[in-house]
């Protein structure tokens, strides 16, 4: 009798069973409830996102792009000033040098000349000190500075003063104006124009230094490791519209229109160099300008306030890619003019220059 009352027992337990998942299954489904989120050791912070980069407009997109343009510019004050800007046209140049805008020169270093030697063994300078440069963005005695331009030919000043070695970068090397000294006056960081031949000579294009060009251009064209193809050849002027920046907007004729010599002498400031650091911005006339100048002829002072613009969209951030800085420089030339023959002649090295930056 047990085993019969037992087996009853699961029968009606199965029948029962059957019947109520039957009954449950007519009913709807019901959303699972939601998990409750886990306690964090610390309290949550949202993910700060960092402001979107600057849309990057032409020609930031087109590195290898190359421009030059003429700008008619006013200072802080009014003052006006005329500004030539080249962009990608490293390699020519109004001086013979790339003037330094300080920023280039923080956290770098340079040459103590006071620590120079001449080894016998091996011919050539050393160095022995390295000078670390000053954190201050607008130190005036860190404003008048210069590098060499790369493979180009400086001759027999050079020789004498050269502190560089084989394999050496000149472009790294770091000069004060007072090295200028022994320069033709025209080839100077800052010079004087009072006429048309003036401006020609000072724009190299007269004979001379159109062959002197050609030459340099032969060196950096046969420097290029994708060009440097004997079967590659290239006439000199195909290098001349490659490597100068004249075009029918940019030239002799453009920029003499722009200029007065019936009533004024103009003093060129030429070849700012800002690079690496790329903050001139989007706009084409961003880049070095002027704040403020003053000459004074009596006592053989000029004084320059300049400062490096931004483009509103970049806030000195680069505009371009980091990878690219090198690739893209843009070159400042200042014409600043001055009573008509206030200044019969001028030599950088005579006057007392007090020129401030500001970053």
């Amino acid at each position: 009798m047990k085993r019969k009352y037992f087996l009853f027992s699961v029968t009606s337990l199965s029948i029962g069973f059957l019947i109520t998942a039957v009954a449950c299954s007519t009913e709807t489904p019901k959303n699972p409830e939601p998990v409750p989120p886990r306690n964090l050791p610390y309290p949550a912070k949202p993910i700060e996102k960092s402001p979107p980069f600057p849309e990057i407009k032409k020609p930031w997109l087109e590195w290898y792009k190359q421009d030059s343009r003429i700008f008619e510019m006013l200072t802080n004050n009014d003052k006006p000033y005329l500004k030539l800007s080249t962009w990608n046209y490293k390699y020519f140049t109004f001086s013979d040098f790339y003037w330094l805008f300080p920023t280039y020169l923080v956290g770098k270093k340079f040459p103590n000349k006071s620590q120079i030697y001449h080894n016998a063994k091996n011919p050539g300078w050393f160095i022995r000190d390295w000078v670390h440069s000053p954190e201050s963005k607008n130190n005036e005695s860190y404003s008048k500075r210069f590098s060499l331009k790369h493979n180009w030919k400086y001759g027999k000043w050079l020789d004498e003063t050269s502190i560089v070695w084989p394999g050496f970068d000149p472009e790294l090397m770091v000069w004060d104006f007072s090295d200028q000294k022994s320069y033709p006056d025209y080839l100077k960081t800052i010079s004087l124009l009072k006429n048309e031949n003036d401006l020609k000579k000072s724009l190299r294009l007269d004979d001379e230094d159109q062959n002197k060009y050609i030459n340099y251009f032969k060196r950096i064209h046969s420097d290029n490791w994708y060009v440097n193809n004997p079967k590659i050849t290239i006439s000199d002027e195909e290098l001349l519209k490659k490597y100068m920046p004249w075009s029918d907007n940019f030239n002799f004729e453009s920029i003499k229109s722009k200029l007065d010599f019936n009533n004024y002498d103009y003093l060129f400031a030429k070849d700012l160099y800002a690079f690496p650091y790329n903050f001139e911005g989007d706009d084409w006339n961003r880049g070095i300008n002027i704040m403020n100048y003053d000459v004074e002829p009596e006592s053989k002072t000029l004084k320059l306030n300049l400062a490096v613009e931004f483009d509103k969209s970049c806030n000195g951030n680069y505009c371009i890619d980091y990878s690219y800085k090198r690739g893209w420089n843009r070159l400042n030339s200042l014409l600043i003019p001055i009573k008509k023959n206030s200044i019969q002649s001028f030599n950088m090295n005579d006057w007392n220059l007090e020129i401030v930056t500001y970053r």
